[in-house]
């Protein structure tokens, strides 16, 4: 009986090298990947900061209500009521909606307050008409302190209270705790 044989194919050894073809086609993946994950980490960075809550607030002025030093008073003295006060500066603040989302009133965890740090405050008034006209603004006051209503703030409303506060040593702060937002200083 004849025999046969059977050639079976074999492959090539592996080789070491790479093709540069697939190496190339890899490295090009991996870089897709990453500025694929880069752009939509910044998109979403951005998009979140674009429509955050933010309200701004600003001291305007502060001024002594005199306007001389006391000195050249003389016989000059300041009265609020029957009280005579020393050392008295009107200080007018703006606080507003920097942001693109507006705050509602159900938007305050914490209600804006804001204290005259060292002062005393003699009054308060809100000056704005709009927002005066829509209801009562300041809710309280303590001796350096005033917490306002939550109140609606669509974005570039703003709100400016003036306050006539003595032994004021300058320093203004304004805290609220706003859902999905923050109150900073404009300076």
């Amino acid at each position: 009986m004849p025999s046969m044989s059977f050639v079976i194919g074999t492959s090539p050894p592996p080789t070491s090298e790479l093709d540069p073809a697939t190496v190339a086609a890899a490295v090009a993946a991996i870089i897709t990947l990453l500025a694929a994950l880069i752009g939509a980490y910044i998109s979403i960075v951005l998009s979140r900061r674009q429509f955050r809550k933010v309200l701004t607030y600003q001291v305007i002025s502060n001024t002594p209500v005199l306007g001389i030093d006391e000195k050249q008073v003389g016989n000059i003295r300041v009265l609020i009521g029957d009280t005579e006060v020393k050392d008295a500066r009107l200080v007018v603040l703006k606080i507003w909606n920097s942001g693109r989302r507006p705050v509602t009133s159900e938007d305050y965890a914490v209600p804006i307050e804001i204290q005259f740090k060292g002062g005393k405050i003699l009054t308060s008034q809100v000056v704005n008409e709009d927002i005066r006209q829509s209801r009562e603004v300041i809710d309280s006051q303590t001796l350096d302190t005033i917490t306002l209503r939550p109140l609606l703030l669509n974005p570039k409303d703003s709100i400016t209270i003036t306050s006539i506060v003595s032994y004021f040593t300058g320093h203004v702060s304004v805290y609220a705790r706003i859902m999905d937002g923050e109150v900073i200083y404009a300076q």
